[in-house]
């Protein structure tokens, strides 16, 4: 099977969104129960925060497979995009490509069959299909082999994050008791308070409700070694 580390051995991507930092709503792997009535085993992609009409960027060069830019509100992947790399030899010498999808967006900037460069434009960010609560990109990552699908576990994908270029990033996951706690993976592993209190003014207004302490993180989500609770 083809894993996410080897792919993060000879190829590596930049972030869909340009936010100074990014910012992560959703990893890959989490909330089982809330994926279950659409066959999923849990979140088969990574959430990038994205407010309405956000721009969206190719992580790398690539083709466009498939747009919907139509009236999708009914089903779960609202308007979207895919696009599929050039091939990758991995180390094993296993020559795959990649297809990446955008999901849930407001408008394609790209057709079928258009060439497309790492930084370019593609589409803006919306809230449209089901599953989704809040303008954000659900962006995901399936390994192939001769166009086709490789993994039979959760509908072929798997998780971009080992492969994904990331610095300055705030993750905000969700606890079980709904308090969200966020982590940030910075530079170097250190910790940046003036991103984070850029974050909360943003998101949630007020600096003083929100406290830094020392957190244990689960073997899923190590790389972000400190975060805050809001209260």
């Amino acid at each position: 099977m083809i894993t996410s580390e080897q792919i993060a051995e000879v190829f590596t991507i930049n972030p869909p969104t340009s936010g100074d930092p990014c910012e992560i709503t959703q990893l890959y792997g989490m909330n089982a129960e809330w994926y279950a009535d659409i066959g999923l085993p849990y979140h088969n992609g990574i959430d990038f925060r994205a407010k309405h009409k956000t721009p969206i960027y190719a992580v790398c060069d690539g083709i466009i497979t498939r747009v919907e830019n139509g009236d999708v509100n009914d089903t779960t992947k609202g308007r979207y995009i895919y696009y599929e790399t050039a091939p990758i030899m991995l180390k094993d010498g296993q020559i795959i490509t990649l297809e990446f999808l955008n999901f849930h967006l407001w408008e394609s900037l790209v057709k079928v069959g258009d060439n497309i460069e790492q930084g370019e434009m593609l589409s803006l960010a919306d809230n449209t299909g089901r599953k989704t609560t809040g303008s954000h990109l659900h962006f995901g990552a399936y390994p192939l082999i001769n166009h086709k699908r490789t993994i039979t576990d959760c509908q072929g994908a798997i998780d971009p994050m080992p492969f994904l270029n990331i610095k300055d990033t705030i993750m905000k996951l969700y606890k079980e008791d709904g308090n969200p706690a966020v982590y940030q993976k910075g530079v170097d592993g250190k910790f940046h308070p003036i991103v984070y209190e850029r974050f909360a003014k943003d998101m949630y207004g007020d600096w003083d409700d929100i406290h830094v302490e020392k957190i244990v993180i689960p073997d899923s989500q190590k790389g972000f070694p400190v975060g805050f609770y809001l209260n």
